[in-house]
């Protein structure tokens, strides 16, 4: 018998935004409701907005570009980036590449980790974290191998692209 992959039970992967993150977003009379996290928070704008209603005199809104195009995505984090290292030391804001890169491609729970982020450290108050690991692991069910994914579905994965082959750059270092 052919060996079985864990993979996640059916149903929503994330929770939705708890009471609390949404009232405060609320309260902060943003230009747009955040209605799909995941979607709202990719390009960066509503970061910009939320910092801007925190620090007025740092953040000008009329350099961000509310857009879906890469560019403008990858263009509005770097000045949060930039923002962020520059306040950094003296307010405690940090926002890593890691927690950004995530946002950008929109990936599962990356833009619901940012908002308890940005939250956690504009409001100095911690909400309940999402479900711990082991919770997760529970969840986990054994499917039998003829349920697992194929190459061509595996293919599809937007996250395909950023893996990096080693084979493929050890014949490119090789070559004159």
């Amino acid at each position: 018998m052919a060996a079985a992959t864990m993979l996640p039970t059916p149903g929503p992967t994330v929770q939705p935004l708890p009471r609390e993150i949404i009232k405060w977003l609320q309260s902060l009379d943003l230009s747009f409701a955040v209605k799909n996290p995941r979607r709202d928070f990719a390009n960066g704008y509503l970061t910009a907005e939320i910092l801007s209603r925190y620090y007025l005199k740092d953040i000008n809104m009329n350099n961000f570009e509310n857009g879906t195009r890469l560019a403008a995505k990858v263009d509005n984090w770097e000045l949060i980036y930039k923002f962020c290292k520059k306040k950094g030391s003296k307010d405690g804001i940090q926002i890593s590449k890691h927690l950004i890169d995530p946002v950008i491609h929109c990936a599962t729970g990356a833009a619901e980790a940012l908002v308890y982020h940005l939250y956690g450290m504009l409001t100095k108050r911690q909400v309940q974290q999402f479900e711990s690991t082991a919770q997760a692991q529970a969840q986990m069910i054994t499917v039998p191998a003829f349920m697992r994914d194929t190459a061509s579905r595996r293919l599809k994965d937007p996250e395909i692209d950023r893996i990096q082959d080693r084979y493929s750059r050890s014949i490119g270092r090789s070559r004159p």
